[in-house]
């Protein structure tokens, strides 16, 4: 198992150079979306572009400031279409304010539901503690409720 990469200690670019570097020679009409900074393991800056609902990454060499843009696969897989519409429905890019509300409700949502679970778990707990207490007492003076047997009967 691989550790945390190990930050590259001073690189040359600045990340407005490298974002700068990766929007103008990356695909017209994309915006930068995320930045990663190099590491020694990989002294690239990595830019994600977005665009037309489409993701394009940008590798920027710290020294060269050269740009590179990997390949890209042929045909999509599975797994990259899930996640790139788990992205979508997490960020709500190009989405509408009224999906925007649905997500922010949405996240907001386990949180009360927590907060309420526990009120009426505490209000639950003290009423059965005092009804615990009532038996108790009823039953030290010996006056348990005996059902009504001649109820009815005249």
């Amino acid at each position: 198992m691989q550790g945390p990469a190990t930050p590259l200690g001073q690189p040359r670019m600045t990340p407005d150079d490298a974002l700068r570097a990766a929007v103008e020679k990356g695909p017209a009409g994309y915006v930068a979306a995320t930045i990663t900074l190099p590491t020694q393991q990989a002294p690239a800056w990595r830019v994600v572009l977005t665009g037309d609902g489409v993701n394009a990454t940008v590798n920027v060499d710290d020294a060269t400031g050269a740009v590179r843009l990997p390949p890209a696969p042929a045909q999509p897989s599975s797994g990259d279409l899930i996640a790139r519409w788990m992205r979508w429905l997490h960020v709500g890019t190009n989405t509408g304010l009224v999906w925007q509300a649905v997500i922010f409700v949405g996240g907001l949502l386990p949180a009360l539901f927590a907060v309420t679970g526990i009120m009426m778990w505490l209000r639950r707990r003290k009423t059965e503690q005092a009804m615990a207490a009532r038996r108790a007492r009823n039953q030290a003076r010996g006056a348990l409720p005996q059902p009504n047997a001649g109820a009815g009967a005249e």
